[in-house]
């Protein structure tokens, strides 16, 4: 085997088939295979019985196709690439059965959800799953949120008194939202 690739020179293939035809009623690919320790097993002999032809030729290797892919570069771009990205721009979780949905629909194509996970991930991006947080610790992110808040509405002014109207909850998550504070901090002078 050369060290620049991971396949067999094509003399040592012929040298393992004559090995095999001079002991064939003796021994299997499988022996064949244990005795120069092919970590193919006996199919990778078995194959290069079939493909030779008694030329040395037949037995180098062929460099094979790549999976011809179902979109082009553009299209992955702008229909799985973009709109992930776009996605975790906004920090919003992604449902990619919706996402092979449009994509399906956009493209005319039949896309599997794993094609279009391969193609994100040819793209950099990586399959990550959300943390999912306790109700407790949903709480204390709001407490920090309202803390932080707080802390750059003391800079604003010595002679402003700031109310914060802290009823309005974001009641799925049962967090406060920080831009409803923003929206419902009233400033008030003296």
């Amino acid at each position: 085997m050369s060290d620049s690739s991971r396949y067999y020179e094509s003399s040592f293939k012929k040298c393992v088939i004559d090995f095999y035809l001079r002991n064939q009623p003796n021994l299997s690919f499988r022996s064949v295979a244990n005795h120069f320790r092919i970590p193919g097993d006996h199919a990778t002999v078995k194959r290069w019985y079939d493909r030779y032809n008694g030329n040395l030729s037949s037995l180098q290797h062929h460099h094979r196709s790549e999976r011809a892919p179902i979109l082009n570069k553009k299209q992955i771009n702008k229909f799985i690439t973009m709109v992930i990205r776009s996605h975790n721009r906004l920090s919003s979780s992604i449902n990619y059965t919706k996402l092979v949905k449009s994509v399906r629909e956009k493209t005319n194509t039949n896309l599997s959800l794993r094609t279009i996970q391969r193609y994100g991930n040819k793209n950099g991006i990586k399959c990550k799953k959300n943390i999912k947080r306790s109700h407790k610790e949903l709480g204390e992110l709001a407490c920090d949120e309202t803390a932080t808040l707080r802390l750059k509405l003391q800079r604003v002014s010595n002679k402003k008194i700031i109310f914060l109207d802290e009823t309005h909850q974001n009641q799925r998550s049962g967090t406060n939202n920080f831009s409803s504070f923003r929206r419902n901090a009233i400033c008030c002078c003296y």
